[in-house]
C-alpha cells in the first residue's frame, strides 16, 4: 500500500483561500480482482464514523504550515479508479465552510480528474 498526504493552497480557484488535504492510497488487489481491495476501502471510508485524514493527523502526520485537526464542517469526498483512493477534506482558510460545500465538491473533483 502506497500512501500521499499533501495539503494544497487555491486560493485562485474559488473567491476565498481554500485548503485542500489530499491522502492518495494504491491497494492492489487479488490477481482474480485486482480492484477489489480499492473499492472496499472507498466504501469504508464512505461510511460515517469511519475516519478521515483526521485520524492520520492525530496520529502524527502533518501538513506543511496546516492545521492540527479538520475543521467539523468542511468537504469531504472519496474518489475512486482502478486499485487507486484518494481521500479529500477541503475547508475555506477564513471565515466558516458549510458542509459538503458545493464549490469545494466540485473543486475535488476536478483536481482528481487532472491526475
Amino acid at each position: 500500500m502506497r500512501q500521499v498526504l499533501s495539503m494544497m493552497l487555491l486560493g485562485s480557484l474559488l473567491q476565498a483561500e481554500p485548503t485542500l488535504a489530499q491522502s492518495a492510497t494504491g491497494i492492489p488487489g487479488p490477481a482474480s480482482d485486482p480492484y477489489k481491495y480499492a473499492a472496499e476501502f472507498a466504501d469504508l471510508e464512505r461510511a460515517s464514523g469511519t475516519g478521515s485524514i483526521n485520524d492520520l493527523l492525530r496520529d502524527g502526520y502533518r501538513l506543511p504550515s496546516g492545521p492540527t485537526a479538520i475543521p467539523a464542517s468542511e468537504a469531504f469526498n472519496v474518489l475512486s479508479q482502478d486499485d487507486g483512493v484518494t481521500i479529500y477534506d477541503a475547508w475555506y482558510l477564513q471565515g466558516s465552510t458549510p458542509n459538503q460545500d458545493p464549490a469545494l465538491m466540485t473543486m475535488t473533483q476536478d483536481i482528481y480528474l487532472q491526475y
